[in-house]
């Protein structure tokens, strides 16, 4: 079983140049600068593909995933939506503080969905920390939505990806 590092990087080396084209409209328009794709299954296996890579490598090598509420055993989450912002936890805040300062990584809208393995888990950071920018995305569920269901048609190796490099996180 692959450790964290070894999963992202692994995941990220086969799918995130062509994350970063895909993801190009939603970049432009909505200064969207973090897509990223979770997933946790039932039997607590994890496993991630997100668009910004430097992000992502310092988020897991400070072991900052452990205090990340969306990263559970899969009974505890629930289909939705919902605003990074609004979790009150002082390891997350420090979480959110990092990626603003750090690497322009605001987290903000996460959209999650319960399937037959566990549950899929899309979220979107943008260029600006104002809530009330992230708020707005939810003017954009329609669009969202769209986009997700034809990331999910055009990375349809996804899952395999996932089964393949997953992190056992029970």
């Amino acid at each position: 079983m692959a450790n964290i590092q070894e999963m992202y990087s692994n995941i990220s080396r086969k799918f995130g140049d062509k994350m970063k084209k895909f993801c190009q409209p939603l970049m432009d328009c909505y200064g969207i600068t973090q897509f990223y794709h979770n997933r946790m299954t039932h039997s607590g296996y994890w496993a991630v593909l997100g668009l910004h890579t430097r992000w992502e490598e310092y988020f897991f090598s400070e072991n900052m995933h452990l205090h990340v509420p969306y990263i559970r055993h899969s009974s505890h989450l629930k289909s939705g939506l919902f605003l990074s912002q609004t979790i009150e936890d002082p390891q997350f805040e420090r979480i959110l503080l990092a990626g603003k300062e750090k690497f322009n990584v605001n987290l903000g809208l996460q959209i999650m969905h319960k399937t037959a393995e566990g549950v899929d888990s899309f979220g979107f950071g943008l260029k600006s920390a104002h809530m009330l920018h992230h708020v707005a995305l939810f003017n954009e569920l329609p669009l969202l939505r769209l986009f997700i269901a034809r990331y999910q048609e055009e990375f349809s190796q996804i899952p395999s990806a996932f089964d393949e490099h997953q992190v056992d996180m029970a």
